[in-house]
Order: C-alpha cells, then sequence, then structure tokens
C-alpha cells in the first residue's frame, strides 16, 4: 500500500497463535486504527484500550479523565510512528 503500513497484531500467551496482518493508510487516527483492530479481530469493542508509544499514552478522553492520557482522536497513526 502506497501511504499506508502493513501492520500485524499478536495475542499474547495464547495457543495456538492468534494474529491478524493488515494494511492501513498513514494518515488514520489511533481512534480509528483502535476501531480497524476491533473489525479484523472480530472484537466487540467491550474493553478499555490505550495506545503506548515511545513512553505516550494515547486512548479515548472523556471528561471524566484525569491522567496524562493523550487523545487518540488528534494524532494520526504516521505522527506517533515518525516520532512526531
Amino acid at each position: 500500500m502506497k501511504n499506508g503500513y502493513n501492520l500485524r497484531v499478536d495475542l499474547d500467551r495464547i495457543k495456538p497463535p492468534i494474529w491478524r496482518r493488515f494494511e492501513i493508510p498513514s494518515g488514520i487516527t489511533l481512534g480509528q486504527l483502535h476501531q480497524i483492530i476491533q473489525d479484523v479481530m472480530g472484537w466487540m469493542d467491550s474493553h478499555l484500550h490505550s495506545f503506548e508509544i515511545s513512553g505516550k499514552e494515547y486512548g479515548p478522553i472523556d471528561e471524566f479523565d484525569e491522567d496524562d492520557q493523550i487523545d487518540e482522536n488528534s494524532v494520526t497513526v504516521e505522527k506517533v510512528l515518525r516520532g512526531g
């Protein structure tokens, strides 16, 4: 895929191994990536989640959040992978 990434998601501590490989456009947000992961894994988005990238935590933000988590919808995959 031009202007995109090939990703592989593996589940830890599962036998036999469960994984999915898929392509994403580079300009999607981490929030959109979360939804894609839910879809390709066949999940129902029923658990809390966050992405930890280079020591920063990204996730969904609501009015009750009081931690240092960055809004996953405010940053693109390309930006975090390129260190932006």
